[in-house]
């Protein structure tokens, strides 16, 4: 997300948590499901790279250590 690129992740990662389904990637069960929602970002690449961007500015370190 930090570049902009919507994250595919699967159930087992903690990253997971990061996630917002269809808003900036997606968290899947298979491989078949990993390739359909790969389709889905391509059908509509700037929404899903925004999105992945802005949830890039909300955890960035320097967020993180404002007073």
């Amino acid at each position: 997300m930090g570049y902009g690129v919507p994250a595919i992740v699967n159930e087992v990662l903690r990253s997971k948590e990061l996630i917002r389904q269809g808003g900036n990637g997606f968290v899947v069960k298979d491989v078949d499901e990993a390739v359909d929602r790969i389709n889905e970002i391509l059908e509509n690449p700037y929404r899903f790279s925004k999105n992945a961007w802005e949830t890039n500015k909300q955890l960035s370190w320097k967020n993180h250590t404002k007073s």
